[in-house]
């Protein structure tokens, strides 16, 4: 025969199932698990910048994905700030939680996240959501959320989710004009057990500083992925082997290579990361242009220099002078499909060079 306890409605851990809370008191049958009186869950709307808050009282659902996904509406302040209040029993530790705006024709946002796996608590803060954003994070930072998580209440479930996930194959598919945003010290993981993973993103896909995307398989993306604080619009002054006019720079076989068109017996440097670089001696002192890598050979071209207009390495360092096809004044070099192709700025009907090995 079950027996039943009485205890006032509190946040603790306990050693009983929990099947009700009537008038500020707590019933319960026999049995263990972590328990919440009543777990209160916040966070902001913010427009697409994740500054401005979003002032339109607009719907929030959130999809608690236990044994079973059960789903919770509320609505923003004139703040954009939400708040959800959930009974007893109704989250646990590790428990998916999906945050989303709810039938808005203009707004898309999606928050993922996942319950501390070690600890519990009855309030869990800062579930912000952004316009246009897909985000991932863990209340945990031992906690991984991984692409089961995602799967638990998906676009398949409702199509105001952002984003299509595959338990079996460890898969996220992110819809089109959405941003992937992985939390500041948060982990995502498609991995699974014995499958590869895969990650598509049709996006402009960002991780925030100090956060990690893991993926183990093919990653497949449609649009430009970058580092929060590192787009190709932020960059950070780097000190050059020298002072010189430097003109092209390509990358290859883990190093970095540059051509200049000024100094002496220091015309190429290197660098395996791009920040800290070294003098090279290049073929001749003759005014370097272009460069690139391809079929296991750095090869440069030249605006000056007589029978010497092209130079070949294998490894950035040790350089070899090669006659070009005329002296004509050459500007630029590429690779592609087994071919070296180098073009110029002077010449008669000869502007064009190629070569299957430079």
């Amino acid at each position: 025969m079950s027996t039943f306890v009485q205890e006032q409605c509190s946040f603790r851990q306990i050693s009983f199932y929990i099947i009700g809370c009537l008038f500020g008191v707590a019933v319960f049958i026999s049995g263990t698990t972590t328990a919440f009186a009543a777990v209160t869950l916040s966070g902001t709307l913010y427009s697409e910048d994740r500054t401005t808050p979003i002032t339109t009282p607009t719907t929030i659902t959130i999809a608690v994905a236990t044994t079973t996904v059960s789903t919770y509406s509320t609505t923003t302040e004139v703040t954009g700030d939400f708040t959800f209040t959930l009974e007893i029993g109704e989250i646990a530790t590790g428990t998916p939680l999906t945050l989303f705006v709810d039938n808005e024709a203009e707004i898309k946002a999606v928050t993922v996240t996942k319950t501390a796996t070690t600890t519990s608590t009855g309030t869990l803060t800062n579930l912000n959501l952004y316009e246009d954003h897909v985000v991932i994070k863990n209340e945990s930072p031992t906690a991984t959320t991984n692409a089961t998580d995602l799967y638990r209440f998906d676009s398949t479930n409702d199509d105001d989710i952002q984003f299509t996930a595959s338990s079996s194959i460890g898969r996220l598919t992110v819809a089109t004009g959405q941003t992937l945003y992985v939390a500041s010290s948060s982990t995502f993981h498609l991995d699974l057990p014995t499958v590869t993973d895969n990650f598509e993103a049709e996006v402009t896909a960002k991780t925030i500083a100090s956060s990690t995307l893991t993926v183990a398989g093919d990653f497949t993306q449609n649009g430009i992925f970058q580092t929060a604080g590192e787009e190709a619009s932020t960059w950070t002054s780097r000190t050059s082997a020298a002072d010189i006019s430097w003109t092209s720079v390509t990358y290859g076989n883990g190093l970095f290579v540059a051509v200049a068109q000024s100094g002496t017996g220091n015309r190429v440097m290197t660098s395996p990361d791009g920040i800290t670089w070294t003098s090279r001696t290049s073929a001749a002192d003759n005014q370097w242009y272009g460069v690139t890598y391809g079929n296991g050979l750095f090869v440069a071209v030249s605006y000056t220099g007589t029978g010497n207009r092209v130079m070949t390495s294998p490894d950035g360092i040790t350089w070899t002078s090669r006659t070009s096809a005329a002296d004509n004044s050459w500007q630029s070099v590429t690779y592609g499909n087994g071919l070296f192709v180098a073009v110029s700025d002077s010449g008669t009907g000869n502007r064009v060079m190629t070569s299957p090995d430079g």
